[in-house]
């Protein structure tokens, strides 16, 4: 799996825009997508080991998403990793959140 990953990153970052590029772009976005629909439902039945570990690979396939960021600094959090949490929280900002809103309510 990982594997399959890893070659469609390469492909998605070519620098010419082709077929196979968008492609490879869309699957790695419903890949993470899918992803976080899953850590949220092992949120929900508080296995967060597993979800930390699902984010982390999602953090690999988009380390630039600020959201993907922000739902494993949550996981760490429900998961009582405190410094871990703050890290990633620090990383999502630095990616890009902004939405005080989200934060006050999370």
């Amino acid at each position: 799996m990982k594997r399959a990953v890893a070659d469609l990153k390469r492909r998605s970052e070519a620098k010419e825009s082709t077929a196979d590029r968008a492609l490879a772009r869309r699957l790695l976005n419903q890949f993470v997508i899918a992803s976080i629909e899953t850590s949220t439902a092992l949120l929900d039945r508080k296995d967060y080991d597993r979800a930390v570990e699902t984010l982390a690979l999602d953090v690999e396939i988009m380390p630039d998403n600020w959201r993907v960021h922000y739902y494993l600094a949550c996981a760490y959090s429900l998961k009582g990793d405190r410094k871990r949490a703050i890290d990633s929280l620090k990383k999502s900002v630095q990616k890009g959140l902004s939405n005080v809103v989200l934060l006050e309510s999370d």
